[in-house]
């Protein structure tokens, strides 16, 4: 029996940049244009979840967007710091983004590990897509993950996509 799906749209630092900026340029409408009103997520069934409510927890699943762990593209070792900061009992799975470039750091604990996965994005990367680097092309991965949970343990399987396909349940997609 499973619970029926929830769309979850989750706030990071491009959500909190247009917020600001709006504040900032033109302080008589700060507040009255968001993400969620302007993309009328509510009325599209779709639940906005604001960083300060981050992560989601989904049995032993933790889902962030993870700009929380500083810097531009987060550290050298992102997914460690996620595993110390959100994991602390076997059997956790913590799943972010925000860094581009896919990571995995896997602590053991008592009756398990934690294990984090900073995920890459699903972002056009070509230098056409990202003018401010100014001809070069971004450093970074596509890639997504299928996740399972429990009460007992999250289980995450990252998926690479190289030129456009992937292979999923051996499967291959995009060919």
């Amino acid at each position: 029996d499973c619970p029926a799906a929830v769309i979850t749209y989750q706030e990071g630092n491009h959500e909190t940049r247009l917020e600001r900026s709006v504040g900032e340029l033109m302080p008589a409408l700060a507040g009255t244009i968001t993400i969620a009103g302007g993309l009328d997520l509510a009325e599209r069934g779709i639940r906005y979840v604001p960083e300060h409510q981050q992560p989601i927890r989904r049995g032993k699943l933790r889902i962030l967007h993870g700009h929380q762990f500083g810097g531009r593209f987060g550290s050298k070792h992102h997914a460690a710091k996620a595993a110390d900061t959100f994991g602390a009992e076997a059997g956790i799975a913590v799943v972010y983004g925000h860094t581009h470039v896919p990571q995995v750091f896997s602590r053991p604990v008592v009756g398990g590990a934690v294990t984090a996965f900073g995920l890459g994005c699903g972002r056009t990367i070509g230098p056409e897509a990202v003018r401010w680097l100014h001809g070069r092309e971004a450093g970074w991965v596509h890639q997504f993950a299928v996740c399972y949970w429990s009460d007992d343990f999250a289980q995450v399987y990252p998926v690479t996509v190289t030129a456009g396909c992937f292979v999923w349940n051996g499967r291959l997609y995009g060919a």
